[in-house]
């Protein structure tokens, strides 16, 4: 008869068959016993072997084998991944854990733990697939491990990475803010083990920016950061070292800072700042009909800012020349 042993073995094993009985004595059909067979590639290329052990009293009884050629590994996107890889994949995926397609029985599992330590184990005789997904914008890892019948075990780490890259811009070892105006140099720092960076001033051509590196000069810049697996995060900063400009009107036309005058007066200016009028806030283009002093600041996102002055001087001179002449009169 023939008795299915459930051995499996892997290629470049060695293996013996003992023999026992109260004669000793036997016949083999493939493998002698007592005899040491180093399983290599070339001398043994199929998958099943067979070694048919007839006893001395002639009964015949067949003894097979499985060789296991090929470890296990992970196939994704229709790539093989051998054991030990770290993977980093941009969007889920579809994994497959593999077996040698010899392996027909016995234990051949499959467990993907992911970063909470959640498990999940599969016989893979029966389905070998499974889903290695993130929510957006986040990233999440997972351990997997093949195991099978012939004692292999193959490991691998695989992270889905949605995550934006990560950098911010800086000033003298301070954050400054995504999106800020600042009056001053920058720079812009990200990990650059895992992350490149360009950088576009104005709108301009982007060129290759290194971690940390000064920026100087009035403009809009962008730096856009590339990570391993294509995701890209894009940030923007201001430097703006040129004051903001304003106009003073007086009785409906534009005069100098500084001027004197009787009628009605508005301060203005074009773009984004803001104003105070003798350190309280001050509207656009808000008329002062009063008299007094007003100093105007102006200032912008930046922190840019400008000084103007008007005098509203509605007192009218003394007469001194008439108090004179009463004066002389008494003489």
């Amino acid at each position: 008869g023939k008795v299915s042993t459930g051995l499996y073995v892997n290629e470049g094993d060695t293996i013996r068959y003992e023999y026992s009985s109260s004669s000793g004595k036997c016949s083999c059909s493939t493998f002698a016993m007592g005899t040491n067979y180093a399983l290599t590639a070339t001398g043994y290329p199929s998958t099943v072997y067979d070694n048919t052990v007839v006893s001395a009293t002639g009964i015949a009884v067949t003894y097979s084998f499985t060789i296991v050629h090929k470890k296990p590994a992970l196939s994704i996107n229709g790539v093989e991944y051998q054991s030990g890889s770290a993977l980093r994949f941009a969007s889920d995926v579809d994994a497959k854990l593999i077996v040698d397609s010899a392996v027909t029985s016995g234990e051949a599992t499959g467990t993907v733990t992911d970063g909470s330590g959640n498990k999940q184990t599969l016989n893979l005789l029966s389905g070998n697939a499974v889903s290695l997904t993130c929510g957006a914008g986040s990233d999440k890892d997972y351990r997997i491990s093949i195991k099978d019948p012939a004692g292999n075990e193959s490991t691998f780490d695989v992270r889905i990475d949605k995550a934006p890259s990560k950098g911010q811009w800086t000033s003298a070892g301070a954050v400054v803010a995504d999106g800020s105006y600042v009056n001053h140099a920058l720079a812009f720092e990200f990990d650059s083990s895992e992350t490149t960076a360009a950088i576009s001033k104005d709108g301009g051509a982007f060129k290759a920016y290194t971690s940390g590196s000064e920026i100087n000069g009035d403009g809009s810049y962008t730096v856009i950061l590339t990570d391993e697996v294509g995701n890209t995060s894009e940030f923007r900063a201001v430097i703006d070292t040129v004051a903001p400009t304003g106009a003073i009107y007086a009785d409906g036309k534009q005069v100098e800072s500084g001027v004197v005058t009787n009628k009605p007066v508005y301060f203005t200016w074009d773009g984004e700042a803001t104003c105070k009028v003798n350190g309280a806030d001050y509207v656009k283009n808000a008329v002062i009909d009063e008299e007094g002093e007003f100093t105007f600041v102006l200032t912008d996102k930046a922190g840019n800012s400008s000084t103007y002055r008007a005098v509203i001087d509605r007192t009218a001179p003394s007469n001194n020349g008439d108090r004179l002449s009463d004066r002389s009169g008494d003489d």
